[in-house]
């Protein structure tokens, strides 16, 4: 069996190019995914500082 250079080069450039897309689109949903519970986690703070200052008074 006799394999050219070029042609597994190439083989290898298009599978990269097939799996990085789906890769980058998996990493931007965890990091959406990630800040959106920082951010309920932040506002959850806040509420309660707010409550409790609004008791206090």
């Amino acid at each position: 069996m006799h394999f050219n250079v070029g042609d597994v080069i190439f083989q290898v450039v298009f599978l990269i190019s097939l799996i990085v897309p789906i890769v980058l689109i998996i990493l931007f949903i965890t990091y959406l995914t990630k800040q959106r519970k920082q951010i309920n986690r932040i506002e959850e703070k806040l509420d309660h500082l707010l409550k409790n200052k609004n008791s206090t008074k």
